[in-house]
């Protein structure tokens, strides 16, 4: 007898307010509605004294899209309040002798510096540099990158297998979930893009007719195939807290040192956990590829020269997280764009798609 496969839900993020799930904007929308409404009545403003509370509800329950307006309006007021401050510019200056270049940030990015730690556990053949770790100095968080992929069969699988699977990645995950944990974030992101395909030129096979239609036939079908292929690249990101770091672990060094060897034990335990679940995962990224995924996903018509700076000399003398940042940076309420590309905005979960 077969056992029945196990199910998943996720329950809808409940926010505690003042009564109960309803957030204080709510709350104060209501109250002023029934206040201004109770005036109007003690004045005898009889039928206008009730407008206030009717307005008070449509705010307070009516949504545009998914957003309640209670929450839409103080986010359209401090936009609006704030927009020349939506647009930066990196100053590029004109270098003298013994003069550095900018390394001005966007606000986004304030505070951010990117650290190259040595792993004793990478062995990879031709690696000059060691782990790219992003430290934020104001939260003081750190957080490492590996690029993890799968075989894309899962859709395929029977559901006993695909349950297996969720199993082994749930597993990878749990880890994390432990007293005291050093790790407070663990996030993904899938970057998705058209594949180019391209079809092999004419070769000695065109003096053969048969191999000659078959070619053609080939190239026919990559140009049809082109503008479907997409491939996905998924980085899955680490990240430790250096106030969650043990003193005991914090007394031979500083924390910050202490902090960064905790981050890249955890890459490697982590890599070994999704490995064993069936995934595919490479080493973590170097500060060199942490800079070229920040260009590529801010700028992706410019592929080919993010892939030539990438393997600069100025990438293998070391790269500074100035060297992440675009040059300029134009938002607006639902798009925001990065030099060459205008990017669409999600408000829902603020994330950004390719536009």
């Amino acid at each position: 007898m077969s056992e029945v496969p196990r199910t998943y839900r996720l329950s809808p993020l409940v926010r505690a307010g003042l009564f109960g799930s309803m957030p204080a904007s709510q709350v104060v929308v209501l109250g002023v509605g029934a206040a201004l409404s109770f005036v109007g009545i003690m004045l005898r403003l009889l039928p206008w004294a009730l407008l206030p509370v009717l307005v008070a509800a449509v705010i307070a329950f009516k949504r545009v899209g998914v957003w309640p307006l209670h929450e839409l309006i103080p986010m359209k007021l401090r936009w609006w309040t704030s927009r020349d401050q939506h647009n930066w510019f990196r100053p590029v200056p004109l270098l003298t002798p013994g003069e550095k270049a900018s390394d001005e940030l966007p606000p986004a990015m304030a505070g951010l510096r990117l650290l190259d730690v040595d792993a004793h556990w990478l062995s990879t053949p031709g690696r000059l540099a060691g782990v790219g770790v992003v430290w934020d100095t104001e939260s003081g968080v750190l957080t490492g990158a590996l690029r993890a992929t799968g075989d894309g069969q899962f859709s395929l699988l029977p559901a006993e297998a695909q349950d297996a699977r969720v199993t082994l990645w749930g597993d990878a995950l749990a880890a994390f979930c432990r007293e005291r944990p050093t790790v407070c974030r663990v996030a993904w992101h899938e970057w998705s893009t058209v594949t180019r395909l391209t079809a092999p030129g004419d070769g000695e096979h065109s003096q053969v007719p048969a191999l000659a239609r078959a070619a053609e036939d080939y190239a026919e079908l990559v140009t049809h195939a082109a503008p479907k292929a997409v491939t996905h690249d998924i980085l899955v990101t680490v990240s430790a807290d250096l106030a969650a770091v043990p003193a005991r672990k914090a007394r031979p060094t500083d924390a910050l040192s202490a902090g960064l060897q905790l981050l890249v034990e955890e890459l490697r335990l982590f890599s070994v956990r999704l490995e064993a679940a069936g995934l595919a995962v490479d080493a973590p990224l170097t500060p060199a590829q942490l800079a070229q995924a920040a260009r590529t996903r801010s700028t992706p018509f410019a592929e080919e020269q993010h892939r030539a700076l990438a393997g600069s000399l100025a990438a293998g003398l070391g790269v500074s997280v100035s060297d992440t940042a675009p040059l300029a940076i134009e938002e607006a309420w639902d798009h925001v764009r990065v030099d060459g590309a205008v990017h669409r905005v999600d408000p829902v979960q603020h994330v950004f798609h390719d536009g």
